[in-house]
């Protein structure tokens, strides 16, 4: 039937909820809309009963509240903007053997990825959403250590380039701050606050 088509349709555009829920309560309501059809009703006596399909898909989501995918944030096109910039200022410095921060671009490129994700990750359950970002955070470590073992000496001038530093401790922590990798460790907690928090 034409009109519980154009019905369905409009009612899906309208939820909220990750891929399994919306699936489970289309596939229930389309068997109920059929069997009422088959009984006897019509279609407007069942339209009047649900409402419009932007009212009836608001009532799904606030019970299914807990069930809501993360909404689409349009900063999602500016991290990835930011993405291709750090990918096009590492392919740079390679090209120009300009090693000095290539890390910290190679580390900014995969937050963003990150970002991207996680702010566009649309219509998936949360742990898929989380899943993605937190994998391109690890690519993002995985490729910050290749980095420091192909660099020769970079690591060391990084931890003693600060002389002011007694502590090896010391030294450390600049010279994390100065490769970039805090970067990831931040993003890191940052989506993991998010996981807990939409539990």
């Amino acid at each position: 039937m034409r009109e519980l088509n154009l019905y369905m349709r409009a009612f899906n555009r309208h939820l909220c909820l990750e891929a399994i829920t919306r699936k489970r309560i289309l596939q229930d309501l389309q068997c109920e809309l059929e069997q009422r059809l088959e009984q006897g009703e019509t279609w407007l006596q069942i339209k009047e009963g649900l409402g419009e399909p932007a009212d009836f898909a608001a009532k799904m989501n606030q019970e299914f509240v807990d069930k809501a995918h993360i909404p689409v944030s349009p900063l999602r096109w500016l991290a990835l903007g930011l993405a291709v910039m750090f990918a096009i200022i590492t392919l740079v410095q390679k090209t120009l053997v300009f090693k000095a921060n290539i890390d910290f671009s190679v580390c900014a490129f995969w937050v963003c990825i990150a970002a991207f994700l996680l702010l566009g990750w649309c219509r998936k359950g949360m742990r898929i959403r989380v899943l993605a970002p937190l994998l391109s955070l690890i690519c993002g470590v995985m490729s910050w250590l290749l980095l420091q073992s192909t660099q020769t000496g970079t690591m060391r001038s990084y931890l003693y380039v600060n002389q002011e530093f007694p502590l090896s401790f010391g030294r450390i922590i600049v010279g994390l701050l100065n490769s970039g990798i805090w970067l990831v460790i931040v993003a890191f907690f940052v989506v993991l606050y998010t996981l807990v928090k939409r539990k």
